[in-house]
């Protein structure tokens, strides 16, 4: 854009991954501040179009490059992500419905921002593409729909124990924190829906982050081998099932590609490899994952499941073996 002396206005920026934002409009005692974003243009043509009132995001309306609604995020009056719906892809339905909880209710608390918890809740029974026909009104605090999955973040530091408040105790000494507040996920819990209308959802597994530094590294899933009970504190009461480790490609923050182990007897040192595969989206509809362990066309290994897709063998200069092009 033109750089103009005097002018405080910023029209637009290219970032790292190639989204362009448009800004509103700032005035010169609003130098050193970054202006709103009016919408986005994203890769494959996704838009993202913010609604603004007295300068605070109040909604985020994301519509795909066919012009039919993707997600719609609805903000609280401090600019907090509150609720987000996801719709189908025709637009037509709301598919599912999210509620984001934050780690402190208190305006000055360094955490005011900081999330805790996103529950996400299936909501395609009901049919509907009107997000007031879908949240909850006065006097209710469920909201509809059968729970699908929780996401847990990771705190900013220890709390100091009750007997001792002045306690040194931080986030160095005591592991897993996130206290650069970058919304880190812990773990992620899913569910399956309830066998019969009305009964209740059935836990599936639960999947734990880790982190080197910052970036994530390893993706933990865990079980219940004896029933449907979500897992316990420090995931007691299930057992490692299977992890991934992720090889990112030197300098950036993009994956190379993704190993998938099974564990065995509940003992994460006691790993045989699944497989090996790089996934990469290449439109608004389309992913390519190419697997090296699939014997689905007589290359060594075990076959990949690719359950409700339709494959197709494509070609990816980068690696030997077979592609395949989910549709």
């Amino acid at each position: 854009p033109d750089i103009k002396a005097g002018d405080p206005g910023l029209d637009f920026s290219v970032r790292a991954d190639g989204t362009i934002a448009f800004y509103a409009l700032r005035d010169t005692t609003e130098w050193q501040e970054i202006p709103n974003t009016l919408f986005t243009l994203s890769e494959f043509g996704r838009v993202t179009i913010n609604q603004l009132e007295e300068k605070k995001v109040t909604q985020a309306i994301e519509l795909r490059a066919d012009g039919t609604l993707a997600n719609v995020t609805k903000n609280d009056a401090d600019g907090r992500v509150s609720d987000s719906y996801r719709f189908d892809e025709g637009g037509t339905k709301i598919l599912s419905h999210s509620v984001y909880t934050y780690y402190s209710t208190d305006k000055e608390n360094e955490d005011y921002r900081l999330l805790k918890l996103v529950e996400s809740f299936n909501v395609a029974d009901l049919n509907t593409r009107i997000i007031k026909e879908i949240t909850t009104g006065e006097g209710v605090t469920t909201p509809l729909g059968t729970l699908e999955s929780r996401t847990h973040y990771l705190s900013r530091h220890a709390e100091p124990p009750e007997d001792d408040l002045e306690s040194t105790l931080n986030e160095t000494t005591l592991g897993r924190f996130d206290y650069l507040g970058l919304s880190l996920v812990d773990y992620t819990e899913t569910y399956l829906r309830p066998l019969v209308p009305g009964g209740e959802v059935r836990f599936l597994s639960s999947v734990q982050q880790q982190y080197t530094v910052f970036q994530l590294t390893r993706s933990i899933t865990y079980k219940n081998p004896a029933g449907s009970e979500a897992c316990g504190a420090g995931f007691s009461g299930c057992e490692i099932l299977s992890y991934e480790d992720l090889t990112y490609i030197p300098g950036t923050t993009d994956i190379d590609f993704t190993s998938r182990y099974d564990v065995l007897e509940n003992n994460i040192n006691n790993a045989a490899l699944r497989s090996v595969f790089r996934t990469e989206q290449v439109d608004d509809r389309t992913t390519v994952t190419h697997d090296f362990k699939c014997s689905c066309y007589g290359i060594g290994g075990r076959s990949q499941d690719f359950a409700n897709q339709k494959n197709k063998q494509v070609f990816l200069p980068r690696w030997e073996g077979i592609g395949f092009l989910s549709l």
